[in-house]
């Protein structure tokens, strides 16, 4: 027992060290599939026109601690909570893409769906491929990982010229909540879970699906801003 207490103490300030040197909460991974590598530079964009990326109801993970209620209605109530938080993802992941991506001194226009991209434009276009709630109550009282949400998207950049169709970069980026201790642990052994979520409420807000969607887009723009330094159309800082 003093081992696997001693362990658990290990865990906690070896995670309290690993959050200590990262910002806010939660951690993105990106992973490149393609980037531009024609000796022909491509020409500067005059705009950057941001798409809302397409979801799909299947790739959506409700809040698995409010299933318990949601199996008691009818499975209509399931698609429609999953709908909305599809769309509300959908439409804050490209609201702040667009706002990170006006710092790069381009203009930024969102993109209309269904109409051709413009000519000398930077399409950023993609899908989303798991938007998960995870546990919320798990999330807040024990941490460490345990009922972790996450957000995954695929994004492609490319440009549209005239006679053809350039691909800058194309990535997937994923970003996951939070693997710090929770509310429970830092409270003491015997903490009750309903107190330990009560007093984590706060740190919540920086959790969960949205809060990963936040992390998604300043980590995605940050991505592209390298691409659009590579090519020469931004300045690199001094």
């Amino acid at each position: 027992m003093k081992n696997f207490l001693s362990a658990l103490l290990c865990v906690g300030l070896l995670t309290g060290v690993a959050s200590s040197q990262v910002p806010g909460t939660g951690r993105v991974k990106i992973k490149s599939i393609r980037s531009y590598t024609d000796s022909q530079p491509l020409p500067k964009p005059v705009s950057i026109v941001v798409y809302t990326f397409a979801t799909s109801d299947e790739e959506v993970e409700l809040n698995k601690a409010a299933l318990g209620r949601l199996r008691t209605r009818i499975k209509h109530d399931q698609e429609d909570q999953k709908a909305k938080l599809a769309h509300k993802i959908a439409e804050d992941f490209a609201e702040r893409l667009t706002r990170d991506l006006e710092k790069t001194g381009i203009p930024v226009v969102k993109g209309i769906a269904g109409e051709p991209v413009p000519v000398d434009s930077l399409a950023i276009q993609g899908d989303f491929l798991l938007i998960d709630e995870g546990n919320r109550a798990r999330r807040m009282a024990l941490g460490l990982g345990l009922g972790a949400s996450k957000v995954e998207a695929h994004v492609e950049c490319s440009v549209k010229q005239r006679r053809r169709h350039a691909v800058l970069t194309e990535f997937t980026a994923t970003s996951e909540s939070s693997r710090k201790p929770g509310a429970a642990e830092t409270m003491g052994v015997g903490a009750a879970p309903e107190v330990a979520v009560a007093v984590s409420g706060a740190t919540e807000m920086r959790q969960g699906a949205e809060g990963d969607t936040e992390r998604l887009a300043k980590a995605v723009a940050k991505e592209i801003d390298q691409s659009l330094k590579a090519q020469g159309w931004i300045a690199s800082p001094k």
